[in-house]
């Protein structure tokens, strides 16, 4: 039987001593410059690929879950939901729960 979704997050609580999410949200303009090296569609894959993977390697034993934006990847294309593909299986690796950022016209972004 599948261990439910809110016991697994109560023990990744209590392991991190965390309540925190990580929000994965790659807005273009506001990532570092040091993950940028030019401006081209590809480049800006890789940049974003670079960004987050950085920010779940960084943060993997500090914070229980994370929390892409499915939109700032969408708006990559069909190679950015292959990112965001990657990039969930990444967390997972890395033990992180992952709660999927899928809303629409709530907010700004």
């Amino acid at each position: 039987m599948v261990e439910h979704f809110g016991d697994r997050l109560v023990k990744k609580i209590r392991s991190t001593k965390s309540f925190l999410c990580l929000g994965v949200d790659p807005h273009l303009d506001l990532i570092p410059k040091i993950f940028n090296t030019k401006t081209s569609f590809t480049n800006n894959l890789k940049m974003v690929e670079n960004f987050c993977f950085s920010l779940l390697d960084t943060a993997y034993e500090l914070v229980p879950a994370i929390k892409p934006q499915i939109a700032l990847f969408e708006q990559l294309g069909p190679d950015g939901m292959k990112l965001l593909s990657s990039l969930c299986k990444h967390a997972q690796s890395k033990g992180f729960l992952i709660i999927m950022d899928a809303k629409r016209g709530d907010i700004g972004s």
